[in-house]
């Protein structure tokens, strides 16, 4: 299932404009509530933040990333309410600062988390769904995998690398090095981008479930254990590790391994 790409955190104005009273207008798609002016206010779509303020309130915005430096600083002309800022797979997860000002001092603020979370939610074999793998795979197909993988966060990641360890016939080590630029995900030479909301499909293009390259699994009889799947981000400091009991099976064809893989 996908879902949709905007993850809305509107924030609240942090300082009154001079000689304003009363309470501050939102601009659409921000919340209001406590003291402050609501001048400006944030969401992430995709890889994009979008500034919205009110018109002719602020001349720049400036963006100050979770460690508190300047992520960019856009001119705001007259009339206009609306301002995008891209992200990339360099940036720091956290919270932002979202800063709008005039004249040279700060009129108005909101604070933007963007903080991606991935989950992997499915894992198989390409025998078992041979109508999902993609016809550029060949031969291969039944022994590649696909990966489902959901971002649940409020920010985009970006997937550098798919890996396959432990109990699967043919393990991914041989790519690990960090100097490997491969990805291991099939039609993908630069990392993936998993917007905020967002759940998609890779497949695998390192044949892990080839019996043929398999040194330790030969399914001449049952065998249970445990594959180990790792998605190696850009964006997060840590790599993503899920475990997954395999059952193997021998098959009516010899060359042929039956793959039961337990999804909780």
């Amino acid at each position: 299932m996908t879902y949709s790409r905007r993850t809305v955190l509107a924030g609240i104005g942090m300082a009154a404009l001079a000689g304003c009273t009363g309470e501050g207008v939102s601009p659409a798609g921000s919340s209001s509530g406590g003291s402050g002016s609501n001048e400006i206010a944030a969401t992430v779509e995709g890889e994009t933040i979008q500034i919205e303020v009110l018109p002719d309130t602020v001349e720049s915005v400036s963006v100050i990333d979770p460690e508190g430096r300047l992520w960019t600083e856009r001119p705001v002309p007259a009339g206009v309410t609306r301002v995008d800022v891209g992200l990339d797979e360099r940036y720091t997860p956290g919270e932002f600062r979202i800063v709008g000002a005039s004249g040279g001092a700060t009129v108005a603020e909101t604070r933007l988390e963007i903080m991606p979370d991935l989950r992997i939610v499915e894992f198989d074999v390409g025998r078992n769904q041979p109508e999902r793998m993609p016809e550029g795979l060949g031969s291969v197909r039944d022994i590649e995998s696909l990966v489902s993988v959901e971002n649940r966060g409020t920010g985009p990641e970006y997937v550098r690398r798919l890996l396959f360890n432990g109990d699967v016939p043919y393990p991914t080590t041989r790519i690990e090095s960090a100097s490997d630029r491969t990805t291991g995900i099939f039609g993908e030479t630069e990392p993936v981008l998993i917007a905020s909301g967002e759940t998609i499909t890779l497949f695998s293009s390192t044949i892990p479930f080839s019996l043929a390259a398999s040194r330790t699994i030969d399914c001449e009889s049952e065998f249970s254990g445990t594959a180990i799947v790792s998605l190696i981000p850009s964006v997060g400091a840590e790599s993503l590790t899920t475990e997954f009991p395999v059952l193997y099976r021998p098959s009516t064809d010899a060359d042929e391994c039956d793959v039961t893989i337990e999804v909780g």
